[in-house]
């Protein structure tokens, strides 16, 4: 746990994929994953989104980018990533959520090689799942 040049902000970094089993229910404002849920196979990638949903409290915000369904490598051999994201299935993972905005975008940053990415930004709250807007 860290502070930064305001006492009142606190951060984590956790490997979101073991370690939120340690941490409180509601206890975070904010969840940021950059370029991480995608290395996760499919039934590691759901509970880590439920853990998500339980550590963030009511209101929190997700941040999270990761690799699209439209990304060129989809279907290749002996790849590193395990799971490529798509707007629709974001409701069956955000139960609860509403999703503020998502988009995708092209990026030559990644491994020095064309990738395409989802972007969300989506909000915990007692409303359903609805996907809308744009950054």
């Amino acid at each position: 746990e860290k502070t930064l040049q305001k006492p009142n902000l606190k951060f984590k970094v956790v490997d979101i994929s073991k370690d939120l089993n340690k941490i409180k229910d509601s206890s975070f404002t904010v969840v940021f994953a950059m370029r991480s849920l995608h290395y996760f196979d499919d039934e590691t990638t759901k509970k880590v989104f439920k853990e998500i949903s339980r550590v963030l409290a009511p209101g929190g915000k997700l941040f999270f980018e990761c690799k699209s369904v439209n990304d060129p490598i989809v279907g290749q051999q002996g790849i590193l990533i395990k799971h490529f994201f798509s707007k629709d299935e974001l409701e069956d993972l955000l139960p609860g959520f509403v999703i503020e905005k998502v988009y995708e975008k092209p990026s030559l940053d990644f491994y020095k090689t064309s990738s395409i990415f989802i972007s969300v930004c989506a909000k915990k709250g007692n409303q359903a799942t609805n996907i809308h807007g744009t950054f």
